[in-house]
């Protein structure tokens, strides 16, 4: 079955009178046809068997709520404060001198209570069908995970426009060892901070003018301490930074979003780069979450303190 269109609100009705156990793989044929497409999503020009990726957020709405999950604003509900750190930077006499003076501050504001949509984290894949043919694939899904199977469906739209619906018999589809294009991992050892700037500024340059000074100096905070490596998120990952401390068994999780969190996790970086989006968001294996609240640096400098280098 061949879906073409922006999206789809609900699976069409000659899939819904399938039996729920019958399973369905969305897959998008021909996908050299969309490799400027797939290419913002994440994937290699290449198109590497077994390349599998969580699509970039730039793709489009749907990758956007599979990356990062949506909030429920409760309009019925009173509002909650909150603050938002903000940093500004005036001059300042000091006798016959003006000097320069940055400062920093947590601006309250009110805002409507919210309930966080956990992010489905849905990887496409590139894989080979019977024919020798290279395959953009989604997860496989049975008619009774009607929501998932939906969303599988309009992950592909988002990336392509089209895609095809087959069950397990339509078309084969030979698997390869999986190749995941979530991280940019810098060489291990020491590696000049000054060559993994330029991969910094891609990122920090898409956040607000006004709140890159702050985040490239959490990023200065983290990195003084002389990380053992440094990993940037891709793709759906696009917003996190990593930075591995092993002999201290300390690895730290940074997100470029203002008002957001950093997460501090103890297990080695093979355990790391499995965890899904959704888990790093809500950091239900961080050992610990800190506040981008003032009391940040303070926390980070503890945080190294309390561990002991191995």
């Amino acid at each position: 079955m061949n879906i073409k269109k922006k999206y789809l609100r609900r699976l069409p009705d000659i899939l819904k009178a399938m039996p729920d156990t019958s399973k369905l793989v969305p897959i998008l044929r021909t996908p050299e046809k969309h490799l400027g497409r797939l290419s913002l999503a994440g994937f290699s020009p290449d198109l590497k068997p077994g390349e599998s990726v969580i699509p970039d957020i730039r793709v489009g709405p749907r990758a956007r709520f599979n990356a990062n999950g949506k909030f429920i604003k409760h309009k019925d509900l009173p509002k909650e404060l909150c603050y938002r750190m903000i940093e500004w930077t005036y001059c300042q006499w000091h006798g016959k001198d003006k000097i320069e003076v940055t400062d920093s501050a947590h601006v309250p504001y009110y805002r409507y209570q919210r309930t966080l949509v956990p992010p489905p984290s849905m990887s496409l894949s590139v894989a080979v069908n019977e024919k020798g043919e290279k395959i953009i694939v989604a997860p496989a899904y049975t008619i009774g995970e009607e929501g998932k199977l939906i969303n599988a469906i309009n992950l592909l739209l988002d990336v392509a426009g089209e895609c095809q619906i087959v069950d397990e018999r339509g078309e084969a589809i030979l698997t390869s060892p999986e190749i995941r294009l979530d991280w940019e991992l810098f060489p291990i050892g020491d590696y000049p901070w000054e060559k993994v700037i330029p991969a910094l500024e891609r990122v920090i340059s898409r956040e607000r003018l006004g709140n890159r000074p702050l985040i490239w100096k959490r990023l200065e905070a983290i990195q003084k301490h002389n990380p053992s490596f440094r990993a940037i998120g891709r793709a759906g990952y696009t917003g996190y930074l990593v930075f591995g401390f092993e002999d201290r068994s300390l690895f730290i999780c940074e997100s470029t979003k203002s008002d957001n969190a950093t997460y501090v996790f103890s297990d080695n970086w093979d355990t790391f780069t499995k965890l899904s989006k959704a888990e790093v968001i809500l950091g239900k294996l961080a050992v610990k979450r800190i506040v981008h609240l003032r009391s940040w640096f303070e926390e980070i400098e503890r945080l190294f303190r309390d561990s002991k280098a191995a």
